[in-house]
Parts: structure tokens; sequence; C-alpha cells
């Protein structure tokens, strides 16, 4: 099958992936300090890749969109934490907390199995 000429279908990569935040996320997102999502490595998080729209949703009802920019898997909260700014994923909190709050979040065995992602975007 020649593929030679096909154009992409540019209404896929343009249709937004929704991303539901709590409003706290949402609000930190909205002012620029997260640039930077933190999601369990699904598939579906995988598939997300750099161009493609993201639409965060908050609680609250609010949205906006933004552009992914980059998408990097680890396989350890560890090796996540020494490649990452932290300040981009969980602005505001000290690396301590942060690794807490990852904990608390995300249940280990799923961690492990699975492995991380983060998905670093550009408000639109």
């Amino acid at each position: 099958m020649r593929t030679e000429g096909i154009k992409p279908n540019l209404s896929e990569q343009n249709k937004a992936r929704n991303m539901f935040v709590k409003d706290e996320i949402f609000s930190q997102i909205e002012s620029g300090q997260k640039t930077c999502e933190l999601r369990l490595a699904y598939d579906s998080f995988l598939r997300i890749k750099p161009g493609q729209i993201l639409e965060f949703k908050a609680a609250n009802k609010k949205s906006l969109r933004a552009r992914v920019v980059g998408s990097r898997k680890y396989k350890t909260f560890e090796s996540m934490l020494e490649k990452e700014d932290l300040s981009k994923i969980a602005p505001g909190i000290s690396k301590d907390q942060a690794v807490l709050d990852c904990q608390r979040l995300f249940d280990k065995k799923y961690a492990t199995e699975l492995g991380l992602v983060v998905i670093e975007f550009k408000k639109i």
C-alpha cells in the first residue's frame, strides 16, 4: 500500500484529549505555574504525543486548552524525581512533600507495574 503523499488526519491531531483535574491543580495550570502533568503510564496516556491538544477540565466547570510539548515515561517515582523539574509538576511544595503526595495519590503497585508518564504542555 502506498502512503506517499497521504496527509495525516489533522482533525484527529487537533481533537482535544480531556484531562480532568482538581480545582486547585486547574488554578496552577491557569496561572502558568504548572506546566507538567504526572499520570500513571496507562496506554491512553502513553499515546499522548507532542502537538496534541489537551483540554483541562476542573470540577468547577472551568476549562482551558494546552498543546503537548513533550511526554516522558519513567519506571519509578525516584527516577522521575531525578530528571524532572518538580516545580513544573507540583508548584509550591517541597520535594519531600511531593513524594508523600505521589505515594498517597498513586497506588505503589500500579506505579511499579505501569510506571509513570510526565506530560509537558503549554497553554494555548
